[in-house]
């Protein structure tokens, strides 16, 4: 199953074989998540699989997967997930992003039941200056919750799971219309 438009952010060519796959970390209605290793530079890294079949049964889902593709494309920002390329096959779409080892704000705030003050408004700081350099780009994220916050190793958390954002910097401005 040859790979097709897959450049990675470097312009090298990119296919599935480039990866090693370490463990599945997700599962979703149209594919998974896995942790890879990429074979060329031993980077840790996220793999979002989804596939085409699947999706061909729910249309707007593909429209929802280009705006993921294409808003992370464009952003970067600390607290923001990098997204390192894209690729597919000929039954496969592939996001290439950063692993945060930390998992899932969700998760964490679980185990821990609360969080102290200070760890609280350290989480809603980085959360508002993600989300205010999404807004200054005109990209609304529109499903933030604590699963869609992942932590990083460092402590540091990143917003991710793009497919129901809304990304107005394209929109038509004259129309007065946002595609809903």
């Amino acid at each position: 199953d040859p790979a097709v438009g897959t450049d990675d952010d470097r312009g090298r060519y990119v296919s599935p074989k480039d990866f090693d796959l370490l463990k599945v970390i997700g599962m979703g209605a149209f594919g998974k998540v896995l942790q890879v290793r990429n074979r060329v530079s031993g980077d840790v890294l996220a793999m979002k699989v989804i596939s085409k079949r699947l999706l061909k049964r729910k249309l707007s889902y593909v429209e929802n997967v280009r705006a993921e593709r294409d808003i992370l494309t464009r952003i970067r920002h600390p607290f923001v997930v990098t997204m390192h390329c894209s690729f597919q096959t000929r039954e496969k779409l592939f996001l290439i992003m950063d692993f945060l080892a930390g998992g899932e704000l969700f998760l964490r705030l679980g185990r821990s039941g609360i969080f102290l003050e200070g760890t609280a408004a350290f989480y809603v700081a980085e959360i508002v200056s993600a989300l205010e350099h999404l807004h200054g780009l005109g990209v609304l994220h529109r499903d933030l919750k604590p699963e869609n916050i992942l932590l990083g190793s460092d402590g540091h958390l990143c917003l991710t799971d793009f497919g129901l954002a809304k990304d107005f910097s394209t929109a038509d401005a004259g129309s007065g219309e946002d595609g809903e």
